[in-house]
């Protein structure tokens, strides 16, 4: 019991350093994902972000050594995953319980979602909060990351209007 929360402990330590220290959205998001693995055995972990285009992209982290070989988990579909992700980020997604999805939202309107299938369907309560917690560390970096692409352009939209008046006053 005690080596058990000290793994979690460690894990939730790490993925907070990782969200802290990472620049790059994808290396701190397979740090979480890394860290969730070794408090279960992570079959699938899928992320999924709102492109400028307002067009859903979705991308899989993949874990350095394949944890699971499962013929299902290798043949997943993007579109079934990517399908799920949209339908939990509306309307709430009832699935299998060895899924979670997390939506990730900023002012109620949804950017994207964290998804992770574990290989065992009932967690003990304990796992179970830990992984809901790395989770939300991973929403923290998809948020922080759309925040920060909001910033640079209206950073750039800034610098245009300032470029537009300055060209009208000298013009005047």
């Amino acid at each position: 019991e005690a080596s058990r929360r000290q793994r979690e402990t460690e894990a939730l330590a790490e993925a907070s350093w990782a969200i802290a220290s990472q620049l790059d959205p994808p290396s701190a998001l397979a740090e979480v994902v890394k860290q969730i693995s070794k408090v279960v055995v992570v079959e699938i972990a899928a992320v999924t972000m709102l492109d400028d285009n307002d067009a859903w992209q979705l991308s899989t982290i993949r874990l350095p050594s394949p944890i699971s070989t499962s013929a299902a988990v290798q043949n997943l579909p993007e579109e079934e995953l990517l399908t799920k992700i949209k339908q939990c980020t509306k309307s709430g997604y009832e699935g299998d319980q060895n899924e979670r999805i997390v939506p990730v939202k900023i002012e109620d309107k949804p950017i994207g979602a964290v998804y992770l299938r574990t290989s065992s369907e009932t967690l003990e309560p304990e796992q179970d909060r830990v992984v809901q917690s790395l989770l939300n560390h991973a929403a923290v970096i998809l948020q922080h990351h759309a925040l920060m692409k909001q910033q640079a352009r209206n950073s750039a939209l800034a610098d245009a209007d300032k470029l537009k008046t300055a060209l009208l006053s000298m013009v005047s």
